[in-house]
């Protein structure tokens, strides 16, 4: 899986599905911040809206779990990832640790790690540091999340903001999901 080209990318957001039930008017929302590359979130149609990915709903398309076949259906849905620029530090952390406790092997650890980095490369990543700080820290006065937890919400609500429209939030973590609805975030969860 490689990085799309900026057109192609676009092009998928305009007509990917598995958006139902959000509304809202459409914008551009850029997840780069002002030292790096502008990356569009992109226009979706009106009644659809992007999809937040946060660690926990990732990490079972990387590594066999029993939520890994409703996850990859959350995917099939509308493949478009959007999600916050430490996602990734937080993967291989997870992977790491089951690799201590002795549930994954080295070689296990070395594919999942090697599918990471193609999977990675293909989505979108919040990059605005300040602005998710700004959002995760007035959050956190309603919501006892752990700072890792609040930073995915925190990003999820600046593409919100960004986009002026819906934004649903796909989690496996019911505190993080429960926050998320509190916010105002549509879920996707299980």
């Amino acid at each position: 899986m490689g990085a799309a080209p900026e057109d192609e990318h676009l092009s998928r957001l305009i007509t990917s599905g598995g958006t139902r039930g959000c509304r809202g008017r459409a914008r551009r929302a850029s997840l780069g911040g002002p030292d790096q590359p502008r990356r569009s979130v992109g226009r979706r149609e009106r009644g659809s809206c992007v999809r937040y990915w946060d660690t926990s709903a990732l990490v079972p398309l990387l590594v066999a779990e029993a939520t890994s076949d409703v996850v990859r259906s959350w995917l099939g849905e509308d493949s478009v990832i959007a999600t916050w620029a430490w996602t990734r530090v937080e993967i291989a952390s997870a992977t790491e640790r089951r690799t201590r406790d002795g549930d994954l092997s080295r070689e296990q650890r070395r594919a999942v790690m090697s599918r990471l980095d193609a999977f990675s490369a293909a989505w979108h990543e919040v990059v605005e540091v300040l602005a998710v700080r700004s959002r995760a820290t007035s959050v956190l006065a309603r919501h006892p999340l752990c700072a890792a937890d609040v930073a995915q919400l925190g990003a999820a609500l600046h593409v919100q903001d960004q986009l002026g429209a819906p934004l649903q939030f796909v989690s496996l973590d019911q505190r993080l999901a429960e926050a998320a609805e509190r916010e105002g975030l549509a879920l996707v969860s299980g």
